[in-house]
């Protein structure tokens, strides 16, 4: 058996084309979203992750293939695709950034989660960061999620760490909303600030709970999904343990009808809790065993909408 690549990470096809590889299929095949486009050997990076998938890219169309545990068509990378990969682990232990360096190793202290389960991702991995670029850190585990969510208002103790107000997520509000994160500016805020954003010594960072390398079982990965319209309606969310991952999965029922619901969107991370009210407007789909579920993801052709009703 191959040996299994730790999830999420970059990866440059033969084709000069650069991918953020999210999921892996029981097929062997790595789910994908291009990040920059090889156009005529220049690199051009996509607006959003939802735009590869809104209008037809030709260059890209041989590594579309439908993906029955999403129900949709999407892109999928094999291992023989791909000629380079970037690790976020693995770049985190191969780091000379003095200020990433010191802003990991109070992290791991006030978050109580150790340095080796931090990874450095986005424009910085690839090395096509300024000097004014976020960093973007993934932190893996369901458990130490659940740490991330207790302890994240700790960072206001050290004098290094600045917690997002509002004030400073205007700039990001169009495209939350876009992702149906929230359909007017107080709704958007809201729903914002519940993520993990923040500054250290004045450089804007993000983080985002990712599974670790065998904790993908929550997913129907095994599943087979078919379409079974589309689903607009009010929820209650009745499970919320895998809330603050990306994937994101909550147990939400609607009068007497249970339903799952991932949220493959990083907006989605730690939106809701137990016992909120949620209107939803997604995709709908049966199982094999005749369970439904909905779903949030990039590959959506519809407008999505996740308003959680409690802001």
């Amino acid at each position: 058996m191959k040996k299994k690549l730790t999830l999420p990470f970059f990866a440059q096809t033969k084709d000069g084309n650069i991918w953020f590889v999210i999921l892996q299929d029981k097929d062997s095949g790595y789910i994908s979203i291009p990040k920059y486009q090889n156009v005529n050997g220049t690199l051009k990076k996509g607006k959003s992750y939802n735009q590869w998938f809104l209008s037809n890219y030709d260059d890209l169309a041989k590594y579309k293939s439908k993906v029955d545990f999403i129900g949709e068509e999407t892109y999928k990378l094999f291992i023989d695709d791909i000629v380079q990969i970037w690790n976020p682990k693995d770049y985190l232990k191969i780091v000379n950034d003095n200020l990433i360096i010191e802003m990991i190793k109070e992290l791991s202290k006030l978050l109580d989660i150790k340095k080796c389960n931090f990874g450095i991702e986005g424009s910085r991995i690839l090395q096509k960061s300024t000097k004014i670029s976020d960093v973007d850190i993934f932190i893996y585990g369901v458990k130490n999620s659940q740490k991330l969510k207790k302890n994240f208002n700790k960072l206001i103790l050290n004098n290094n760490f600045k917690l997002y107000t509002e004030k400073d997520i205007k700039p990001k509000l169009y495209k939350l909303k876009l992702s149906g994160f929230g359909t007017n500016n107080k709704m958007a805020k809201n729903q914002f600030l519940k993520r993990y954003y923040g500054f250290y010594k004045d450089v804007k960072f993000s983080i985002v709970c990712v599974p670790d390398l065998n904790e993908y079982d929550y997913l129907p990965i095994d599943n087979k999904l078919t379409a079974n319209g589309i689903f607009s309606g009010y929820v209650q969310v009745v499970e919320d343990y895998y809330s603050n991952l990306i994937p994101a999965k909550l147990k939400v029922k609607n009068n007497e009808k249970i339903f799952d619901l991932y949220i493959y969107d990083h907006y989605g991370m730690n939106q809701a809790k137990k016992r909120d009210r949620i209107y939803i407007n997604a995709k709908m789909y049966s199982t094999f065993d005749n369970k439904l579920v909905l779903t949030i993801g990039f590959w959506n052709k519809i407008k999505t909408i996740f308003n959680n009703m409690e802001n």
